[in-house]
């Protein structure tokens, strides 16, 4: 029953923003919509899961980004509301003053703001969006076709990896693991990415952190064949999801310029609106490096909330369950700020000293050991919530083929 009213409070929250979006301007809109989305927030907190099952669930954990982009717009807005700040760029300005309310263009202009979290091709565009070129909707198409192909092979191999790597306990004496007799992960206490030997170590992160880039741009892929295909949307609107991997020298260039942006503008206004509440001066150090905390601390309490959101073993605590996410984008910041100043030491002292290949292996090997010291922080903890046993896919060609890799001792 519980699982039920949790998953009418997000529709219902979703419903409401897009009728109070497509809706008539009046007084008080701004604050029924806070409403509309801060009670359902926080009761879904007391209710439970929408489903007992992690892997069900998590859709749900995963609306948040959609919540909190809604409260910016509406919020920042200018004049009487989101209508007179947001529009397509290929439409006119404040587009959606013309159109009808609850008519069909105000809603599929609402739905569309609410969706794109990144601003694609609207008046509010985050920056650092990756650069795509023109083309047909048809080479579009065989594009996207071709990289789904890809990308749902890719799942599968780092599916099938980590149900070997990760949930696969080792081998008791004499017994194979799908034997009687094997450990068994029953407790997920003992669940763990890390390991003693190194070896394994980086294998278990690496398997771990490629996961969730290959599912995700599974998903973009997918929706992106489907909006195009059906006329719902244009090829500009699909740039691609992450930045160029050859070029993530620094943990800053990783967050800013190769991550996916989608909660870029939100994080932006919040931040913003703190340093001027407290009368930072905008262009300074102190503003930049109080933002980049400030953001990286909203961004952990975020994602730690949604972890509460997620059905869980009765022997996992709410700390179990959420210190490993904050801790992991706390490092973020901080590994941000040491990176600068070792940058700025550098050109203070020894600029031209090395070759930019080399300044580029050096900050290669910097962003794999900093993301090797940290994600297990936050692996761990979604380890113990057992969000990723079990494969989504339903079928895998590489089943039979992993299951010939040793397992971590």
């Amino acid at each position: 029953m519980w699982n039920k009213v949790a998953i009418t409070l997000h529709v219902f929250s979703l419903i409401s923003q897009l009728l109070l979006l497509s809706a008539p301007t009046f007084a008080f809109r701004r604050a029924l919509v806070v409403l509309c989305i801060t009670i359902p927030f926080v009761a879904v907190h007391f209710v439970g899961p929408a489903s007992d099952v992690p892997g069900d669930a998590q859709p749900f954990t995963l609306l948040w980004p959609i919540y909190l982009g809604t409260l910016d717009k509406v919020l920042c807005a200018n004049g009487d509301g989101p209508e007179d700040s947001y529009w397509r760029k290929d439409r006119l300005a404040r587009e959606a003053r013309a159109f009808k309310a609850f008519g069909i263009s105000k809603l599929k202009w609402a739905a569309a703001m609410m969706f794109n979290t990144r601003g694609v091709r609207w008046s509010f565009e985050v920056k650092n969006l990756p650069a795509s070129r023109p083309m047909s909707k048809s080479s579009f198409l065989l594009r996207q076709a071709i990289q789904f192909a890809k990308m749902l092979l890719m799942s599968d191999l780092f599916l099938q990896l980590s149900t070997r790597l990760l949930w696969t306990p080792p081998e008791s004496p004499g017994s194979k693991a799908s034997e009687p007799g094997a450990v068994s992960w029953q407790d997920s206490k003992a669940l763990t990415i890390s390991h003693s030997d190194w070896r394994w170590s980086f294998l278990k992160v690496l398997v771990f952190a490629a996961g969730p880039y290959f599912f995700v741009k599974l998903q973009y892929v997918t929706a992106s064949i489907v909006a195009v295909g059906l006329n719902m949307s244009q090829v500009e609107d699909w740039p691609p999801y992450f930045g160029n991997v050859n070029n993530v020298t620094t943990v800053r260039y990783f967050w800013g310029t190769f991550w996916h942006q989608t909660l870029r503008r939100s994080f932006t206004k919040f931040t913003g609106f703190v340093i001027n509440t407290i009368g930072i001066a905008r262009g300074t150090n102190l503003s930049s490096y109080t933002q980049i905390w400030l953001a990286f601390v909203a961004s952990g309490l975020m994602h730690a909330q949604s972890m509460l959101l997620l059905p869980h073993p009765p022997n996992i605590t709410v700390s179990e369950r959420t210190l490993g996410v904050l801790a992991f984008f706390l490092w973020q910041a901080a590994a941000i700020t040491i990176e600068d100043l070792f940058q700025w030491l550098y050109r203070r002292t020894y600029s031209g000293f090395l070759s930019q290949r080399a300044m580029n292996v050096i900050g290669y090997a910097w962003v794999i050991v900093s993301f090797w010291i940290s994600l297990p922080w936050a692996g761990n903890v979604m380890m113990r919530l057992r969000l990723t046993e079990k494969s989504f896919l339903g079928f895998s060609l590489f089943e039979n083929m992993m299951q010939r890799i040793a397992v971590p001792p």
